[in-house]
Formats: C-alpha cells, sequence, structure tokens
C-alpha cells in the first residue's frame, strides 16, 4: 500500500487460515482538514496458542507378535451372494467398527474384504479371513485373509485401515501429517502366497474424508515394503489417487497427483490378487506409520512492545501443576501451597496489566484488589503456571 489509501484495500476480503504467521502488526489512517491529530498507543498484544511438533513419531504399529491366542475370524457379519456363476463373501466396509474380535488396540482395525471364487469349486475351505495368534494354522501371529478355488478363478480383494482414534494408542488432541522426509514413512511386513495371475498392493491414507491409494506398487509378494519421501510430490511412484473404498474393488484408472497430507485421519493398505486356480493367500504380519505429530500446547501468552512476556487468556487448558492454592474466591489472603516458597508471583487483571508482584513468598495479600476476575502466575524453580482467580 504504497500510497496509503485505505479505499483501495477495503475490498477482496476473504476467509485465510493463519498457520505460518510471521509478522503482526496493525494499520492506522486518518485525515483531519485543519489543526493537528495524533495517534497514541502503548502496547501491542497478540495472543497466541503455542503447539509442539514431534516428527518421525510412530503412530500406529500393529504387531502380529502381540496377537492373543484365538482371535479366530472377522468380528463383522460376511454376506454371501451369487454373481456371474460366482461366489462372492463380502465384508462391508466400514472405516470405524473393526473387523476383528481383540482386547489388542492395534489390532482393532476397520475396513472390508471381497472374496470371489467360482460355484463348482471343489475347495474344502473356500474363504478364510481372520487375525490369528502364533501355533495356529499361520505361523507366526497376522492376520490372514485366503481364498481357494481348486479349479477355476478366484480373487480377493482387501482394505484394512487404523483410524485415528487408534493413533498413539488412542491419544487425543493430536494433528498427524507427513512430510516429504525420511522421518515420514509407512512399512509393512507381508507374505502373499499362491503364484497370482495379478496383484497389486498399495498404501491407504486417508485425509479428511477422502482416501488416497499409492502410486507405488509393491506387487513383489513377500517380505518389508516402505514408502518414504512421498508428501506432496509430483516425482513418478510418490503420487497419490484419490479412490472409493465403499465398493471393495481395485480402481481401474486411478489419476495420480501430488497431495499434502496435513491433517491424516486414517492409514492403512488395499490388497488385490486374483488366480486362474487353486488357493491364494496375503498375511499380513506388521503394519508401522511414522508421521509428525503437532499437539496444542496447554496456555496462550502474548507479548507487549517491551518483550514483557503477559498471560492474558484463561480460556485455554492449563498443563498438570503441582502447584495449589486457597481460598478461591479470596478476599484478602492467597496462600500458594508449591512444596517450596515461590520465587515470583504475579497477579494481572483481564486487560492484561499486572496489579501485584511478590518475590519469595507463598502468601499474597489481594485484599486491596476490587472484585473481579484475575490471574495468577506462580514462578517456582521447576514450574511457571497460570491459573485464574476470582475476588471478592
Amino acid at each position: 500500500a504504497n500510497d496509503f489509501q485505505l479505499s483501495d484495500m477495503l475490498t477482496g476480503y476473504a476467509a485465510l487460515e493463519l498457520n505460518d504467521v510471521t509478522e503482526v502488526g496493525f494499520w492506522i489512517t486518518s485525515r483531519r482538514d485543519s489543526w493537528g491529530h495524533a495517534l497514541t498507543f502503548t502496547k501491542f498484544l497478540a495472543y497466541d496458542k503455542p503447539t509442539s511438533v514431534v516428527a518421525g513419531t510412530t503412530v500406529i504399529e500393529f504387531k502380529g507378535t502381540d496377537v492373543a491366542q484365538g482371535m479366530g475370524g472377522t468380528s463383522r457379519q460376511e454376506v454371501q451372494s451369487t454373481e456371474n456363476n460366482m461366489n462372492i463373501r463380502t465384508v462391508a466396509y466400514n472405516d470405524t467398527l473393526p473387523l476383528f474380535n481383540t482386547s489388542y488396540t492395534q489390532g482393532r482395525i476397520a475396513g472390508g474384504a471381497k472374496r470371489k471364487y467360482a460355484i463348482s469349486s471343489t475347495a474344502s475351505n473356500a474363504s478364510v479371513l481372520q487375525l490369528q495368534a502364533a501355533n495356529e494354522s499361520w505361523s507366526p501371529a497376522s492376520v490372514v485373509a485366503y481364498v481357494d478355488n481348486a479349479d477355476n478363478y478366484s480373487e480377493q480383494t482387501l482394505i484394512y485401515l487404523w483410524p485415528k482414534k487408534l493413533f498413539m494408542n488412542g491419544a487425543t488432541g493430536q494433528t498427524v501429517r507427513f512430510d516429504n522426509s525420511d522421518q515420514s514413512k509407512l512399512s509393512l511386513t507381508l507374505d502373499a502366497g499362491g503364484d497370482q495371475n495379478s496383484r497389486h498392493l498399495r498404501f491407504v491414507i486417508k485425509q479428511g474424508n477422502t482416501y488416497y491409494m499409492s502410486e507405488a506398487d509393491f506387487n513383489n509378494g513377500t517380505g518389508v515394503v516402505e514408502l518414504s519421501q512421498f508428501n506432496n510430490s509430483s516425482v513418478e511412484g510418490k503420487r497419490w489417487a484419490a479412490f472409493d473404498p465403499s465398493t471393495l474393488t481395485f480402481p481401474s484408472s486411478p489419476v495420480y497427483q501430488a497431495v499434502d497430507f496435513n491433517n491424516v485421519t486414517s492409514v492403512g493398505l488395499i490388497y488385490f490378487s486374483s488366480r486362474p486356480s487353486w488357493g491364494h493367500s496375503f498375511t499380513l504380519y506388521s503394519f508401522k506409520a511414522d508421521a509428525i505429530v503437532t499437539t496444542a500446547a496447554a496456555r496462550s501468552v502474548s507479548e507487549d512492545l517491551f518483550g514483557e512476556s503477559m498471560i492474558l487468556d484463561a480460556s485455554f487448558e492449563q498443563l498438570p501443576s503441582e502447584i495449589r492454592y486457597y481460598p478461591n474466591p479470596v478476599t484478602n489472603y492467597l496462600t500458594i501451597d508449591a512444596g517450596e516458597v515461590p520465587s515470583l508471583v504475579e497477579v494481572y487483571n483481564m486487560n492484561g496489566m499486572m496489579v501485584k508482584r511478590v518475590e519469595n513468598a507463598n502468601q499474597i495479600d489481594l485484599s486491596t484488589l476490587s472484585t473481579g476476575i484475575y490471574q495468577l502466575k506462580v514462578t517456582t524453580e521447576k514450574e511457571t503456571s497460570v491459573f485464574t482467580i476470582q475476588k471478592r
């Protein structure tokens, strides 16, 4: 705004997400036909809710070795139908309900499955979908999906998802995102048995309400696979395609593009295989997702023009503290129990102005303060905490 004409700035307003602020300030313009006029201000306040960011955090780690004995088959109904002379067994897609009955948190995998095999099949065990422990028919412990058809075509499509409610064993209050580094990665250990005619294994990420499938296809059938440096990347093999998992079919013509995963709500995989005859299986031994986790901090502070930190907002949840104070409401003296004598106690009114300051004392006289709400800032060797008190 080189000419400082406010009229030029009064158009084009829109909602804006301020997620990377580098400067804050204000603009004032005034005009008077005669005599002078002035602006005087003594303080500029900027409210802030800091966050802690940890890269390379493991948000999901499923390990078959942690599965208890005897988990058995799917906990949801498997619907049987026929189509074009094929038997179809479907566990309808659901991204919140677990596929398996288990007390193991990371084993409460959501998703769905569809298996097809010819009606003329002579197989004794035509379809299996189960989470099972070691020393059962498959070993070691794993998630097993199996379809068998001795003399005809068969196929299966599997979608396994770990929803956000399972991230970090159910921890809340975090935002999970990926970046384009080795600290953000997806990995799994598998064994795809049988000589499949066609096979696809892709990672899946859900962001908001949209599902994305990786362009990278791990169809070698066994061992450990890993994908990293994939966030917002236009490099072939690192891109993603939106798809609809509810159909339980592998997308036929996916369109791949760079995707910025900044609010991840689920992670998982999609697997498809087919074989002209005999059985084929997909066994998942482990799944792991490492991401960047952002956690909202506990308090909000702002600074005046001279850099003095001032507590201004009591609405944010405070960090757990060992400090106790009483009585509240208070009329005269407030006692502070911190396990030690606080080095500094400050009291602020709701305009951010310090109205009381006491050093090396665990009792403070508030009798001269007006009735109202104040913020109490207590500093000890262990911590600095802020509390809201009421003065009567």
